[in-house]
């Protein structure tokens, strides 16, 4: 049995290396048994009701759920490989019932991107156009897109109706404080127009850079 573990905030990144797993067992000939654990669920009552401890590869997504008894348990019983996938970085404490030859693999995304995420609010359009410049020099655009719809999002999750997002309580509050420099309409507003940008790169030669760099620099003023 072999262990992989794939987490961090990099989700595009730890997604695509996830895939490339998913990939050379299929090639293999391998099947992949999927669960993914909610707030609900425990790895055992998806194992008696699963069977999951077979010699096929065993994904499981959100393993941050995972209690260390419940990991300890299942490295104890299973024969096929595992797949540990987080996104979001794994605790400590998992880490270290994991057995010595376990695969670790952690996707980080750099800080000034969550510099770009704090700058970006209404009537900050100077420092969040340098910001936005700097990181799409270095990083994906689909990247970049991806992590600025998830984060209006949150916050209009938030402004809506204050709903709890999983997130530790540290990040729930710098969540609530930026939701307060936007208006419900605000935030519904620039989510729709990302998505229309999303549609628009896709079917078009647009390009994304450009449309963030005029979205950005009309919508923040």
């Amino acid at each position: 049995m072999k262990v992989f573990v794939v987490n961090g905030d990099n989700e595009v990144a730890s997604r695509k290396r996830l895939a490339v797993l998913i990939a050379q067992a299929r090639e293999k000939g391998i099947d992949i048994q999927k669960i993914s654990l909610d707030a609900s669920s425990s790895i055992s009552d998806v194992a008696l009701n699963r069977g999951l401890f077979g010699e096929s590869v065993l994904l499981i997504d959100n393993a941050g759920r995972l209690k260390k008894k419940e990991l300890e348990m299942l490295l104890s019983r299973r024969e096929g490989n595992i797949i540990l996938f987080q996104s979001g970085f794994i605790s400590k404490t998992l880490i270290s019932a994991l057995p010595d030859t376990a695969s670790l693999e952690e996707f980080k995304l750099p800080n000034l991107i969550y510099k770009f995420l704090d700058s970006f609010y209404p009537g900050n359009v100077k420092n969040a156009l340098n910001l936005f410049h700097q990181i799409a020099s270095s990083q994906p655009e689909e990247l970049i897109l991806h992590l600025l719809s998830r984060f209006l999002r949150d916050l209009y999750l938030l402004k809506i109706d204050g709903v709890f997002l999983g997130y530790p309580e540290w990040r729930m509050l710098k969540l609530e404080s930026q939701s307060e420099k936007f208006t419900q309409k605000k935030l519904s507003r620039l989510i729709n127009k990302l998505a229309e940008i999303d549609v628009s790169v896709k079917t078009s030669k647009e390009s994304l850079v450009s449309s963030l760099d005029l979205l950005i620099a009309t919508e923040l003023e």
